[in-house]
């Protein structure tokens, strides 16, 4: 059966990446929850897409605010501490959900240590670096060593390099690559770096005129698992449905376990 991951959590009720937004999904019965992790300036691990943050009235690094009014400016993540970082609102946009924060990767581990759900964490990682493992995928592996969560957690990123650091140096972890569209050689590819999986992010490629033998390979009939996002469109969980592939991420997951159920 495909499998259904919640892309950011419940971001259509709550702010994405929000543990209001995971414990949504959680209770609406999705097998899974994509997040995403990124650095702050004190190495802590932070939940949250964008590189940087809107700020207001803040002044981190001393520095002081402008004629003591308020003051608003992009601030990159991994310049603000965790505590700095603490101090943001991301629920303006969701009715009633002013004053959520964002969270650490802990505290979302915490949430799920109350469920049986897989979380798949997509690290943002500099995209200049092109030697061994990231800061970032370091910090993410060795929290889910230090919580014995590698049955339930899966690395993954556009930056292969680091992931398959990552796979040499933790080779219990489960450690996947994305990647922009599905290739005959991918599942050769992702097995030569010691990737688990395959997470192609271009679904109109991967759902187009493709043959059998492409189709087995985005099913990955090997040991590969091979997960698609994001997944909106109806005719597109249909199709993947249809093919047997192992998971969607995607942003309509009440539409795609509906779906998912009419297809049994």
């Amino acid at each position: 059966m495909t499998l259904v991951f919640a892309r950011r959590g419940a971001a259509d009720v709550a702010p994405e990446n929000s543990l209001v937004a995971i414990e949504h999904a959680l209770r609406d019965g999705v097998d899974g929850i994509e997040v995403e992790a990124r650095l702050s300036r004190d190495a802590e691990l932070v939940v949250i897409r964008d590189a940087s943050v809107s700020v207001s009235s803040v002044a981190h690094d001393g520095a002081a605010k402008a004629n003591d009014g308020a003051v608003e400016q992009r601030v990159l993540v991994e310049q603000l501490t965790l505590a700095e970082l603490k101090t943001v609102d991301i629920g303006g946009r969701h009715d009633g959900c002013g004053g959520t924060r964002i969270p650490t990767l802990a505290e979302v581990f915490d949430l799920l240590a109350g469920s049986d759900a897989h979380l798949v964490v997509d690290i943002k990682e500099d995209p200049q670096h092109r030697e061994g493992a990231s800061p970032a995928a370091i910090a993410v592996a060795e929290l889910v060593r230090k919580r014995d969560l590698h049955d339930r957690v899966t690395l993954t990123s556009t930056n292969h390099i680091s992931m398959a650091a990552i796979s040499v140096a933790h080779p219990k972890l489960q450690v996947g690559l994305r990647h922009l569209v599905v290739m005959e050689e991918s599942a050769q590819y992702a097995a030569e770096l010691g990737a688990g999986s395959l997470h192609p992010v271009s679904v109109g490629a991967a759902v187009g005129d493709v043959n059998d033998e492409e189709r087995s390979v985005m099913v990955c009939a090997s040991t590969l698992v091979a997960a698609f996002w994001p997944v909106s469109e109806e005719d597109q969980l249909d199709q993947l449905f249809e093919l047997g592939v192992d998971a969607v991420v995607t942003d309509s997951y009440q539409s795609a376990l509906t779906r998912r159920g009419a297809s049994a």
